[in-house]
C-alpha cells in the first residue's frame, strides 16, 4: 500500500511546473530545480538578487524593487503566473515585495511553500541571548503574521 502511495504522488507530480524563487542563497533553488528535473518534475528559478557568486537562474532581474512598476508587475500576473503550478519561495521573499501575489495565487488555487534558511526568520532578541554578534536579515515580520 505504501508504494502505491508514493507513485501515485510521484506520478500526480508529473509534468508540473515548479517555479523558485526569488533569492538564490548557496546555489539552493538551483540544486532543488535540478533535483525535481531528474524526476520529471519541470523546476525553473527566479532570481531577484544577483550576488558576486554569478549563479545561473533561469529568469533574473536585478532589483527586487522592480516588481512594484505596473508593467512588470502585469507581465508577472499574465504571464508568469499562469505558466506555473506549484510556487516554492525561498527565504521570506515571493514574486512582488509587499506580497499581493500571495493572494493572488491563493485566489487561482497555486499550491505555495516558503522555505526558509535561518537568518531571515531569526528574531533578533532570542538570537542575541545567546551570541552577541547575532545579525536579522528581515526586521518586519507582520507580512507573516496571522490576522
Amino acid at each position: 500500500m505504501r508504494n502505491s502511495n508514493r507513485n501515485s504522488r510521484k506520478a500526480s507530480l508529473q509534468n508540473k511546473n515548479v517555479l523558485l524563487g526569488t533569492m538564490e542563497i548557496a546555489n539552493q533553488m538551483s540544486s532543488i530545480a535540478k533535483g525535481l528535473h531528474a524526476k520529471g518534475i519541470n523546476g525553473r528559478t527566479l532570481n531577484y538578487y544577483q550576488s558576486y557568486l554569478n549563479y545561473v537562474d533561469d529568469f533574473q532581474l536585478n532589483d527586487f524593487k522592480l516588481p512594484n512598476t505596473t508593467p512588470l508587475r502585469k507581465k508577472i500576473i499574465e504571464s508568469l503566473i499562469p505558466n506555473f503550478d506549484i510556487f516554492h519561495f525561498h527565504f521570506s521573499t515571493t514574486l512582488f515585495p509587499d506580497l499581493t501575489d500571495v493572494e493572488i495565487l491563493n485566489h487561482l488555487n497555486k499550491p505555495m511553500l516558503m522555505h526558509h534558511w535561518g537568518s531571515e526568520v531569526r528574531d533578533l532578541e532570542t538570537a542575541k541571548a545567546v551570541n552577541p554578534y547575532a545579525k536579522i536579515k528581515v526586521n518586519d515580520f507582520s507580512p507573516f503574521k496571522k490576522n
